[in-house]
């Protein structure tokens, strides 16, 4: 385990759900949950390249697909790539 409690237990979800609520008030993060890191973190590892079955994996999603369904936005950095691969292959 990765983080346990003081007695080396595992930490109960809703303690660390409570902690987290705290301590994002305190730091004045209105609206950001545990699921808004999580998604984040996703977001992050495919903008940054990584391959979406390592983010299936490493979110623990049972499916490829779900991955791809969820964090496959597309934006218009990725649409302009696409635009500037496919004129490159036209021109051969």
């Amino acid at each position: 385990m990765v983080f346990t409690t003081e007695i080396g237990t595992p930490l109960e979800p809703r303690n660390v759900l409570r902690r987290f609520e705290v301590l994002a008030e305190q730091a004045g993060l209105r609206g950001v949950t545990l699921h808004t890191l999580r998604h984040s973190a996703a977001s992050f590892l495919l903008a940054a390249g990584t391959h979406t079955k390592v983010v299936q994996e490493h979110l623990g999603h049972s499916s490829y697909a779900i991955t791809a369904d969820i964090y496959s936005d597309v934006g218009p950095a990725q649409q302009q790539e696409a635009a500037d691969r496919l004129d490159q292959a036209l021109r051969w």
